[in-house]
């Protein structure tokens, strides 16, 4: 009976060692994930656009600025990406970024220019 009850109590520990390391070993990949931003301004001549599209071309990642012109893109993979930004009445600007691994990559002020108009006499 006694060796029942320790070959029970050996199978239970190796089966909670393992589980153990499993749970370790998923704690330290997702602690060691790295995230990589995009981060950026956008502004005519003097002001905040907000509410200005910010895509990322072949992608369907996509955000607009907030009320300062403030924009965010979060967990991109690593690469190289083409960025359009645009605003009603403005030029667009494409950007291309080549994002590393655990980098913030800071567009600074991006400056959108207002369309021309351009008037025919008829």
């Amino acid at each position: 009976m006694i060796c029942i009850k320790n070959l029970i109590y050996v199978k239970m520990k190796t089966t909670l060692e393992k589980l153990l390391t499993l749970v370790f070993v998923c704690f330290i990949i997702f602690i060691s994930a790295q995230k990589q931003l995009i981060i950026g301004t956008v502004l005519d001549d003097s002001q905040p656009l907000p509410g200005a599209s910010v895509k990322i071309k072949g992608l369907s990642r996509n955000t607009v600025t907030d009320v300062d012109g403030k924009f965010t893109i979060n967990d991109i993979k690593e690469g190289q990406y083409n960025l359009q930004i645009s605003y009603i009445g403005y030029e667009s600007a494409d950007i291309n970024v080549d994002l590393k691994s655990g980098e913030t990559f800071d567009l600074g002020t991006i400056r959108l220019s207002q369309q021309r108009k351009i008037l025919m006499k008829l």
